[in-house]
């Protein structure tokens, strides 16, 4: 008789709870690509904590998992979450008032 997966929530919470899975905050990364399959390179303030290599079949579902939830986040708030782009390219350009003097 064939093992019944687990459901997905439960799954989450037991890996959640499991002080033996590792846990890993990453606000950063470099991603790349080989013959076979991607790298991940997860940083924290841009120093590498961790490798995360991945098959393009699992790549591309992920992408699409994750891209899945945050459209769910930002319907339910009603709002857009700006990426890591967004930033970089809105803090790039100079603001009205950079450069003038304040008396003028």
């Amino acid at each position: 008789m064939q093992k019944a997966k687990k459901d997905i929530p439960a799954m989450i919470n037991d890996a959640i709870s499991d002080p033996e899975v590792p846990k890993i905050y990453a606000n950063g990364f470099a991603t790349g690509i080989g013959n076979g399959d991607t790298v991940v390179v997860l940083q924290q303030n841009t120093i590498p904590i961790a490798v995360l290599n991945l098959s393009f079949t699992v790549a591309k579902t992920l992408t699409l998992k994750l891209g899945n939830l945050i459209k769910e986040i930002e319907d339910k708030a009603n709002t857009v979450i700006l990426t890591t782009d967004n930033f970089s390219e809105a803090l790039s350009e100079k603001s009205p008032n950079e450069g003038k003097n304040a008396d003028n």
